[in-house]
Order: structure tokens, then sequence, then C-alpha cells
């Protein structure tokens, strides 16, 4: 009945009853007698289409998100260049509702909408999401196995675009059809996992194994979801490539790419990805919080990889993470190359020169976490020689210029002291990066003493 010119009028009609009686009504209709009312059904749609419209009734999701929602838990936040299977594209998702709508399964996008707005019994509405979902996953094999050359392939996700969309809407066919199993398996695996970390980490990660055992023989295609899943609830990138050697029994990457549980090296490949990506976004961006999460995600990512599996040097897996570091280090040697420059300008003021504004000082500490991070991860970001020379630089630089502006700030006279006190305090903050909370404190309470008139520091 949407869209004819009966619904529009009754519409209409709803529109302009006053709000008692539209509620009245509604309740009626929902009422335990309400199937019994004479064109029950005519009446219902239109009226929660006005309630909808005036705000009396929640809006709904469209149609199209409602039969898409199982592959929320699979969608990367970004998207990135490389395709793993398990994972679903940030920008194919976006996309993929409208061309459901349009090009990809318009007639079951319409039946379920006609469907929802028919009733608001949650479990019906519920049934009918089910049975969508169920047709829509018939219809995408269908459509991709017809579609069985690059070409037909192209011309089926043409108006999706990207490089993966093939690949995300195979992703997407296997994910609605063995839904409740993946649903089944969330379940069981919901909440973090206990113990995984410590001692007892590898007996977790034996009794995890044996939860994903009959998916890799019952249904293989599976396994790389279920892991996404698993994903969430570890910890840390170690303990989810901990998980690839418990589960194969060994750390040698040769024999893990024999077994289904090679796709963990994969997807921990992807999360590294991923932070490089994000990484290399923000660079430039004034949120420093955003790129030394990203570094430190980084990684931490690669060293679970290079610590708990031992990856064939000339293999697939390590040349790719080799590129990984390649890139991640190009993106923060920008960040560090200047970092000394500005420390010596901090603690060797020309004659005349500025203090450093706030924001300036905030910058340099967050370059200074920066580099705090790259030390920890130096080799994991390829990053050795220039974290090691750049923390020297800094270091000698803050030990060697502070002493000489203390000694200023104690000879100065009354109108000079605010300014160098003002540039010490900077020095201050920024020392505790360097050497500790401590030392910095040490040398807030040198600046005091050194700050105080003549005649206060000699009693």
């Amino acid at each position: 009945m949407a869209g004819s010119l009966e619904y529009e009028k009754l519409t209409a009609f709803f529109l302009d009853l006053p709000a008692g009686a539209r509620t009245r009504l509604s309740a009626a209709l929902h009422s335990e007698s309400g199937a019994e009312i004479p064109y029950r059904t005519i009446i219902l749609e239109p009226l929660m289409a006005a309630q909808r419209a005036l705000g009396e009734l929640p809006q709904t999701l469209r149609a199209e998100e409602l039969l898409l929602a199982p592959l929320d838990p699979f969608v990367l936040p970004i998207d990135v260049k490389t395709k793993t299977t398990g994972l679903i594209g940030h920008t194919f998702r976006e996309r993929l509702p409208k061309w459901l709508a349009t090009d990809g399964a318009p007639d079951i996008v319409r039946e379920l909408d006609e469907q929802l707005a028919r009733t608001a019994d949650k479990a019906a509405q519920d049934t009918a999401i089910d049975q969508a979902q169920d047709k829509l996953s018939r219809h995408l094999e269908e459509a991709l196995a017809a579609a069985n050359g690059d070409k037909a392939r192209n011309r089926l996700v043409g108006r999706i675009g990207g490089n993966n969309a093939g690949a995300d809407l195979e992703d997407t066919a296997v994910i609605l059809k063995r839904r409740f199993v993946l649903a089944k398996f969330a379940a069981e695996t919901s909440g973090p996992i206990s113990g995984a970390t410590g001692p007892n980490m590898d007996e977790t990660l034996k009794t995890l194994k044996t939860r994903l055992d009959p998916i890799a023989a019952k249904h293989p295609e599976l396994l790389p979801f279920a892991l996404v899943l698993v994903r969430k609830k570890l910890p840390t990138p170690q303990t989810f490539a901990r998980l690839a050697a418990v589960a194969c029994e060994t750390t040698d990457a040769a024999r893990i790419l024999e077994t289904p549980f090679v796709c963990i090296l994969d997807l921990a490949l992807a999360e590294a990805e991923r932070e490089q990506i994000r990484a290399k976004a923000v660079s430039s961006s004034a949120d420093r919080g955003q790129i030394l999460q990203a570094v430190r995600g980084f990684g931490a990512a690669t060293r679970a990889l290079g610590t708990e599996v031992d990856l064939l040097s000339d293999g697939h897996h390590a040349k790719r993470l080799a590129g990984l570091k390649r890139e991640i280090a190009d993106s923060v040697r920008a960040d560090l190359q200047d970092l000394s420059p500005r420390v010596r300008r901090l603690v060797r003021p020309r004659a005349q020169e500025r203090n450093f504004e706030q924001h300036e000082i905030d910058r340099l500490v967050a370059d200074l976490d920066l580099l705090l991070i790259a030390r920890s991860y130096a080799e994991e970001i390829a990053m050795n020689a220039l974290s090691s020379r750049i923390f020297s630089e800094v270091r000698e630089l803050l030990d060697t210029g502070t002493p000489p502006l203390i000694e200023r700030l104690r000879a100065a006279d009354e109108s000079a002291k605010p300014a160098l006190k003002s540039r010490l305090s900077s020095i201050v903050t920024v020392s505790a990066k360097i050497f500790g909370s401590e030392y910095a404190s040490l040398m807030s309470k040198a600046v005091e003493v050194a700050s105080q008139p003549a005649q206060q520091r000699s009693a």
C-alpha cells in the first residue's frame, strides 16, 4: 500500500489528528483485540508513518541497514589497501545499502520495507528480517556464481566501487549465510577472555582453540570471522599472535602456513596495516594523541609477529611486514627530525628571543612521547639509529643547557626574572619526559630557589 494515493491520504489525515487521538488509535490497533478491527493493516501502516514523521515513534532503521546488521562486527574502522578475509572494508559497508536498494537486491529490500511498515510487533519484525536475510544470502551467492569472470565481477560490483568490492561482497554472503553460527560463537566468547595474560596464557589459548576447532572442521570459511571476534576479546596483539603458535603447536611459520590458522597471521598483519595507515593520515595533524596511539599500536602488532612466530625471511608475511615498517618509519621520521633544533631553541635562546607559547610546548612534549615510543619499538618501526641519535642529542641539550639558564635566573634583575622563570618551567616539563618526574621535581625546586631575591636565598 505504501506509495499509493489511499496511503498518502490516510497519512495526511492522521497528521491532522490531535496527538491524543493518534495515541488512542495506535493503542487500540496494537491491543490483543486489535487484530479484529476491520481494515487494521490498511489503517496501521499510514498511522505509524504519521507518528514517525511527528516524532511520536522512534525512527526505524532502513530495511537495507537491518539486512546488513550482521556485518557490523567485521567492518574495518578505516580502509586499507590489502584485502583480508574476515574483514569488511569501511567504504564498501557505507556504500552497500544504497547498492542493495538500487542494483543489488531492490525487490528484497522493498518487500522487507513493506513488511516492517505493516507491523509494530517486534517478534514479527525479527522474523521478517531473518527471512529477508536468508533471501539476500541466496541472491548474493547466485549473483557471485554467475559473475565467474573478472569483467562480470567488475560489472556486478561496479556501482559499489573500490578495489576489494568483489571480495568484500563474497564475505558479505558468507556472513549472512552463517550469521547464526557466528552469533552463537560470539555469545560463547562474550566478554574479555580471562586468563589470556600471565603464566596461564597458553592454557587459556588451548581452551580457546577447542572452541575454534569445530568451526575450522565444519565451516572452514567461517574461521577468519570467528578469529576477528576472538581478537576483540583478547587484550593484546601478542596474545593473538601467540594463539597461532598454540593452536598449531609450533612457532615455525612454514608449518603454520599449512594449517587453517594461518589466517591469524593475515589478521595480525591487517591490524598492523591499519595502524600504519592511521599514523600516516594523522602525522601532520594537530591531534598528537592519534599518532601516538597509532605508532604504539603498530609497534605492538609488529612485535607480536616478530616474537611469537618465526616468520620466513623470504615469505609473504615477512615481506609485507618489512614494507609496512618502511612506510611507518617515513611518517614518524618527519615528526622527529626537527626535535633537536626545537629543544636547542628552548634551552639556548638567542638574545631577545621570545618564550615558547603553550601550544608549542604541548607539541614538543607530544613529540618527545613519540620519540620514546620510537625508541621502545625501534626495531619494529625501523628507527634504531635515528631514534637513538635524537634521544642522545635531546638529553645532552637539556643536561648542558639548563644549568646556565638557572644561573642566569639567579643573577637576573627582578624585571627579567618572569620570562626566564617561564622558560625554565617549560624546560622542567620537557625534562620530565627524558629524565623522569623525580629529576623534574628537583629541577623545579632549583628554579624556585634561583628566582628568589638574593637576601631570601642567603637566609
